[in-house]
């Protein structure tokens, strides 16, 4: 998100936004599905609901994306503002209740 950002603040290249864009994307879902993954296996009774978080964050992401599919920069900023305070705090709650889960699962599965 960072080097998206320094890009669009910087005038980058329209490829090299593009290039950071879709990586952003790829870490982002690939973060996502590894997560949601965990969760199923150590059966987390918050998952439908961190799968919805998780659909908030990639909902965020589509904006990110428009803007930028469509060369509205300012708004590109603006929205990626929006995903990075939505990350924070979705790593600062649901985040940290599936790590707490996670602990005690892999303590209990021993």
């Amino acid at each position: 998100m960072d080097q998206l950002r320094e890009d669009l603040l910087t005038g980058a290249p329209r490829k090299e936004i593009d290039r950071n864009l879709r990586r952003l994307s790829n870490d982002l879902g690939t973060h996502f599905l590894e997560e949601e993954r965990l969760m199923r296996g150590s059966r987390y009774s918050g998952l439908h609901w961190h799968e919805t978080q998780h659909r908030t964050g990639l909902v965020k992401l589509a904006a990110v994306d428009d803007a930028a599919r469509t060369g509205r920069y300012g708004t590109i900023i603006s929205s990626l503002h929006e995903l990075a305070a939505w990350l924070t705090d979705h790593i600062g709650v649901a985040d940290r209740m599936f790590a707490s889960h996670l602990r005690n699962w892999r303590q209990i599965a021993r």
